[in-house]
């Protein structure tokens, strides 16, 4: 994935340019790099800004969505975290791996780990 920073959907509308992004708003398929993406969940709590996807031809495979950007990956046994972004962004992923059953990740496990495929 080499341009990870996407529009799933959102504006910016106050004046500190917090990120809202109403259910409304939320793009429900996407492609991204000719891989056609379709909206599976919205991980509660995160306020609509954290979102995955699932890869329509492959249900093995889904994304993180966090803003606008994929910071996450799962395919079939394997796992990568694209980076470490922010503390929301590390909440984000963290959850991610959980709604999955995997362990989460400390800061200095996603620094060690990012962009490398990890086994489940």
């Amino acid at each position: 994935m080499n341009n990870r920073t996407i529009f799933v959907g959102g504006k910016i509308i106050d004046q500190w340019g917090t990120f809202k992004r109403n259910k409304r708003d939320i793009i429900k398929e996407f492609t991204n790099e000719g891989i056609d993406y379709i909206l599976i969940n919205n991980l509660s709590g995160y306020y609509n800004k954290a979102l995955i996807y699932q890869n329509k031809s492959n249900s093995n495979n889904y994304i993180l969505v966090s803003y606008n950007t994929i910071v996450a990956e799962i395919k079939k046994d394997k796992y990568i975290i694209y980076g470490y972004y922010s503390e929301t962004t590390k909440r984000h992923i963290n959850a991610f791996l959980q709604h999955f059953g995997l362990e989460t990740l400390s800061k200095k496990e996603i620094l060690e780990v990012e962009n490398e495929w990890q086994n489940k």
